[in-house]
């Protein structure tokens, strides 16, 4: 599951290395618009990541996630009856 936020990050980082053995004297303006293709189409797999793992539900998004960190909540006024 990690791989799913792993890869396309190290993607990113590393993109001039995944491309400098097709650059050359000549191709350096064309490049940059595939490398920029290419940092979208990871960033596109990153989203499709983050997607997979929301609908699974194990992303912490609703506040019942949260409860462990939330304190009791005191309240303002007490009623009391009594009866006779």
């Amino acid at each position: 599951m990690i791989h799913r936020f792993k890869n396309p990050i190290q993607g990113i980082m590393q993109t001039n290395t995944v491309f400098s053995k097709f650059e050359s004297a000549g191709t350096r303006s064309q490049m940059l618009g595939i490398k920029a293709v290419y940092i979208l189409m990871q960033f596109l797999l990153l989203g499709l990541g983050i997607y997979k793992v929301n609908s699974m539900g194990l992303l912490p998004t609703t506040r019942s996630d949260w409860l462990a960190w939330e304190s009791e909540r005191q309240p303002l006024e007490r009623a009391y009856f009594a009866f006779d």
